[in-house]
């Protein structure tokens, strides 16, 4: 018998010639032979061996494109590239089968046979090779999109900068085990010492060193030190009014659907929370026209937002946060501002339905406004007069924003509490048992047992953030004909 076999048949080959059928094999490649013969099963231990052939050009051409779709089914299945190696391969230049390709890291050589990775081998060289500049012409993609060229500009490392004088820095210290936190903002200045109730840091220790760096006061209590974050200025800086939570200004801003470039009205500046957020949101081509009739509520609001505009300035050598903001102080009703000339709104006060006919004349048609409440009876207030007096808005959603805070870390346990000891006390002295194998904790922590295997323990945390308003969703519309329901 004369059969063509797809290498795929070769195991059924062998079974059938140790039942006595001569079986003429023929294979197209040479890798075809090797694969019949890597299944431990030699020509020798065969009652009836199997015969090789090679085949002539017109017979391979009869059965070449199945060979050809077994062998890459077999053959290709090469070892997966990692990431970054399959993106050295895009960016490197086109090689031929048979050429090296160097990784990312320069320290490994993957020969490719030619035969769709059926023998692929890696080398490891002793020195780091320098990858050879591919030309333009050759190039699978662009240097812009690829970001893996050598010649491109360099990465901004402006937040990484040394702490410097003139700056707030953030300091946190949390302890699970005693429970104890601290979490302070103070600005650097020189010759002066932050003091607390775990001991004392100079500023002149903080100044010259990187952002996220750990110190000991001088009680030996570990303090990291680093730069605050928006949301952290906001909530320990210096405030006469009540601020709007970052948690409610997150929604806001996407209520309002505030973006670069938009003009925002608010009404209520307080402290200036809300103000340094629209500020950032809108950035360098917006502009933030805040109203506020307290006289010492918008003092405050001005040194907060010049305060961190100073300290950011300091920190982002390249960039400098943008002075956007104009604060005022007379009515919003009697503002300049032309009608229809506002991408959003965002209202912060007491009676905020007494604003409500200025600002629908301000806002562009479309565009939409965030009112933050303290109670479901200023939502009613709002709604009665959009009905009342007819007003083109129209209410969307009503929300409360709350966060849960969680406690995830490992689980401590006594030594007199281990569970082999407790069993050893229920059942008894006479009974031999295994000690415990865990090892305690040297130091303070003596009377715990520590693990190899370490268990956690996942729970929330007993004090979660108290509710903080109401948000209520507006939209102008061409007219007031939405009738709410009743």
């Amino acid at each position: 018998m004369k059969v063509p076999v797809p290498t795929i048949m070769a195991s059924i080959i062998l079974k059938l010639a140790d039942h006595g059928l001569r079986v003429q094999f023929r294979y197209s490649c040479k890798a075809s032979k090797e694969l019949f013969l890597g299944h431990n099963l030699q020509r020798s231990s065969l009652s009836h061996p199997v015969r090789y052939c090679s085949e002539g050009p017109s017979e391979i051409s009869a059965h070449k494109q199945p060979l050809e779709g077994h062998r890459k089914a077999f053959f290709g299945k090469r070892r997966h590239l990692s990431p970054m190696q399959r993106l050295n391969v895009l960016v490197e230049s086109n090689d031929g089968p048979g050429e090296d390709r160097h990784d990312s890291e320069g320290n490994e050589n993957i020969q490719n046979d030619g035969i769709g990775g059926s023998e692929n081998k890696v080398v490891k060289t002793k020195h780091k090779t320098t990858p050879e500049k591919s030309g333009s012409s050759d190039q699978p993609f662009p240097k812009e999109i690829c970001g893996l060229d050598r010649g491109k500009k360099p990465l901004n490392h402006g937040r990484n900068s040394i702490l410097v004088d003139g700056e707030f820095v953030f300091v946190a210290m949390e302890n699970v085990k005693t429970t104890a936190k601290l979490r302070e903002m103070f600005l650097l200045e020189a010759g002066k010492v932050f003091q607390s109730r775990y001991g004392c840091l100079e500023h002149t220790a903080i100044v010259g060193h990187l952002p996220g760096k750990v110190f000991l006061t001088d009680r030996d209590v570990p303090l990291l030190v680093r730069r605050p974050t928006l949301e952290e200025y906001v909530l320990y800086m210096k405030r006469t009014a009540t601020i709007s939570f970052p948690k409610d200004i997150a929604a806001m801003l996407m209520m309002a659907d505030v973006s670069p470039g938009d003009v925002i009205l608010e009404a209520g500046t307080g402290s200036g929370a809300m103000s340094l957020h629209l500020s950032r949101a809108v950035w360098s081509g917006g502009t933030i026209h805040t109203y506020e009739s307290n006289a010492s509520h918008q003092k405050v609001a001005r040194k907060n937002v010049e305060a961190w505009r100073r300290s950011y300035d300091v920190s982002h050598t390249e960039s400098h946060w943008p002075d956007n903001i104009c604060f005022h102080s007379e009515p919003l009703e009697g503002s300049f501002l032309e009608s229809n000339s506002v991408d959003g709104a965002v209202l912060d006060l007491e009676e905020p339905h007494q604003v409500l006919p200025a600002v629908a004349d301000k806002l562009k048609r479309g565009r939409a406004l965030a009112i933050y409440v303290s109670n479901l009876t200023q939502v009613v207030d709002i709604m009665e007069m959009i009905r009342v007096r007819a007003l083109p808005l129209t209410v969307e959603d009503v929300i409360d924003v709350t966060h849960r805070h969680w406690l995830v870390h490992p689980a401590r346990r006594r030594q007199e509490t281990a569970s082999l000891d407790r069993l050893k006390v229920l059942r008894g002295s006479d009974i031999s048992i295994e000690e415990s194998s865990h090892r305690s904790v040297p130091g303070d922590a003596e009377a715990y047992i520590v693990d190899h295997i370490p268990k956690y323990i996942t729970r929330p945390q007993h004090k979660q953030p108290p509710f903080s308003a109401f948000l209520v969703k507006v939209w102008k519309t061409l007219s007031s004909g939405l009738k709410h329901k009743r």
